[in-house]
């Protein structure tokens, strides 16, 4: 049996081409990963997946060195003598605008790619100053040319900088604008117009790439998370885009254009609107970082309303997010707004309510990977003053995981999530005093495996049990968050579960489900076809639930009383199982056929 290190593992750009035999058989081409969540240590190793993330092997075939392909930046060639990584370069141009007067292009501003995500102009990150005509251009040479496409774009204007046709005004108060990474918009635009409408949309990509993912801090993070989501066919953040714009009643074209060089009086309306939150976010960053010194990274977001419009006091919900994060902590807390109050920029400071706070650490050895989650959270409906005088639940959540490679054919993945609470909490510190346990203890055990076989394909299954606080595995309950008193793992705790479908025991459990995924294709004719994937879903009620979907967006749903029953559709317009019940889920299920299909291409 071959172990490999979980957690967040994914190959970078340089793969070893050689050849791994351990116990009789080839694992193929391996490649240098980035192994660890919160370390950043690199080892090599073979396929590896989470329910996240994947490791990316047989890199030539599937993904492109450091980010590849081409849009939205240009490069220079080099002679066919010459190393292409050594000398290889890469610009990005821009203009910089906030909508202000008649010609609202800002002129003394520094633009810079934010290659580490920290937010500051650090050293070896290409910058320039803004012309008379907002104008700036970015390059970067080397092996990380390619990074132009997958880091943001921020416009820090300092007090003084000015608006090209405004020189008597200059602005009164520092603020930055942004522009997403170029590979996360679906513009092609040549000039990226950076603007508060541009800015707004890198707010809401960036506090999802953190609730995702703690260790998203540099482009090759970007790129990977990229790669990864084009192989299961995540849109989110096309999403994002549609949501932003859908928001201001705008295409999202138009969330990229140069509004004022299209004269665009509505779109330029919307984005001065904005103004008082590009403002109120620099302010709310600079108290941030003075009140957290040693944060690796902090910094504020305000999530626009889906509905509604800054000005429509009535219907406005925006949000707050304040992140701060460490090297194995990451905090975030969310904040109900007033809108009336927290944009008035004569305001220095405003109390809005916390209603959501939690704190996520993680921690990894050699055979696991460890995730503890603290969540703080109390109704929004009614005023701030209603909000404010209600308590918080207190819910505390740990995972603890481990994955195996079986042979050449064949991965296991091993989860245990314990989650408890408590209620009427007034702060996250009283949340902290409380441990992983009590009456209310719930423990859920998850075995996933993955089979390759040419006689009956690719078989995906998945085994979730749950336990009550009777749980007989204590010894992984309240585990150690540093792993350092951490003794075993969990193949040694789980390895009698057997991964098969027809496997009915309950190991203990108060309840039990099992989930089998398989694959086929339907023939038409001789040149057509159609994939598909059946999900077949049972649990320890006696319940039986296969769902059949097929490449052009149809599904199928049918019901059984029992393995050998007739299938039939399910009598009621819901089926039994609810995405979160089947442990092979819309989440978790992609990322598995993923992995099938690499242990398949390294093993041919």
């Amino acid at each position: 049996m071959v172990f490999v290190k979980p957690f967040h593992v994914l190959c970078l750009s340089k793969p070893i081409p050689s050849a791994r035999v351990t116990n009789g058989y080839t694992l193929g081409c391996t490649c240098f990963v980035r192994c660890s969540f919160t370390h950043r240590k690199y080892v090599s190793g073979p396929i590896i997946m989470t329910s996240k993330i994947i490791t990316i092997a047989t890199v030539s075939t599937l993904l492109t060195a450091c980010g590849g392909g081409d849009g939205g930046a240009t490069s220079s060639s080099t002679s066919p003598s010459t190393s292409p990584s050594s000398l290889q370069s890469k610009s990005i141009q821009g203009v910089a605008i906030d909508g202000y007067t008649n010609d609202g292009y800002i002129s003394g501003a520094t633009a810079f790619l934010d290659l580490n995500y920290n937010g500051e102009l650090d050293s070896g990150e290409p910058s320039s100053t803004t012309d008379a005509n907002g104008r700036y251009e970015l390059s970067l040479s080397g092996e990380i040319a390619d990074c132009v496409d997958y880091a943001p774009i921020v416009v820090d204007v300092p007090v003084g900088g000015i608006d090209a046709d405004d020189l008597i005004y200059p602005n009164d108060g520092p603020y930055r604008l942004f522009f997403p990474p170029v590979k996360m918009t679906t513009s092609d635009s040549e000039i990226k117009s950076t603007t508060p409408l541009t800015s707004l949309v890198w707010s809401a990509m960036k506090l999802k790439l953190d609730k995702d993912d703690n260790a998203m801090s540099s482009c090759e993070d970007l790129q990977d998370e990229l790669h990864l989501q084009d192989l299961i066919g995540d849109n989110s953040f096309q999403k994002i885009e549609s949501d932003v714009a859908s928001g201001y009643n705008v295409s999202v074209e138009k969330l990229y254009s140069d509004f004022i060089k299209e004269d665009d009086s509505d779109v330029k309306a919307r984005a001065l609107k904005l103004m008082p939150v590009v403002k109120k976010s620099y302010r709310e960053l600079k108290r941030l970082r003075e009140a957290n010194p040693k944060a690796k990274e902090a910094y504020v977001s305000y999530i626009a309303p889906s509905e509604g419009d800054i000005n429509d006091e009535q219907n406005a919900q925006w949000v707050k997010h304040e992140v701060i994060k460490s090297d194995s902590k990451v905090e975030r807390n969310a904040f109900d707004v007033d809108v009336r109050n927290e944009f008035d920029l004569a305001n220095e400071s405003v109390d809005s309510p916390l209603f959501e706070s939690v704190v996520r650490y993680t921690a990894e050895n050699s055979d696991l990977s460890y995730t503890r989650e603290y969540s703080l959270r109390r109704e929004t409906q009614g005023n701030q003053e209603s909000i404010l005088s209600r308590s918080f639940d207190c819910t505390i959540k740990e995972t603890i995981e481990e994955s195996r490679v079986t042979d050449a054919n064949s991965m296991t993945i091993y989860e245990v999530t314990n989650q408890s609470g408590t209620k009427k909490e007034s702060s996250m510190e009283d949340c902290f005093g409380n441990y992983v346990g009590g009456a209310d203890l719930e423990q859920i055990i998850e075995v996933m495996a993955i089979n390759n076989s040419q006689v009956q394909g690719t078989v995906i299954t998945g085994h979730r049990f749950t336990y009550d606080q009777y749980t007989p595995y204590a010894k992984w309950v309240d585990v150690d968050p540093t792993l350092n008193n951490v003794d075993g793992n969990l193949l040694g705790s789980f390895f009698y579960i057997g991964t098969d479908f027809s496997e009915n025991s309950a190991h203990g459990s108060v309840r039990w489900v099992r989930s089998k995924a398989e694959f086929g294709q339907s023939v038409f004719g001789q040149n057509e076809s159609l994939q598909y994937q059946v999900i077949t879903t049972k649990d320890s009620n006696g319940d039986w639930y296969m769902e059949t979907d097929y490449d052009d967006g149809r599904s199928v749903y049918e019901c059984s009383e029992s393995q050998l029953g007739e299938w039939a559709q399910c009598s009621s317009s819901l089926p039994p199982f609810t995405n979160n019940d089947k442990v092979l889920n819309n989440t978790r299920l992609p990322v598995l056929k993923v992995t099938a299909a690499l242990l398949q291409q390294n093993n041919e």
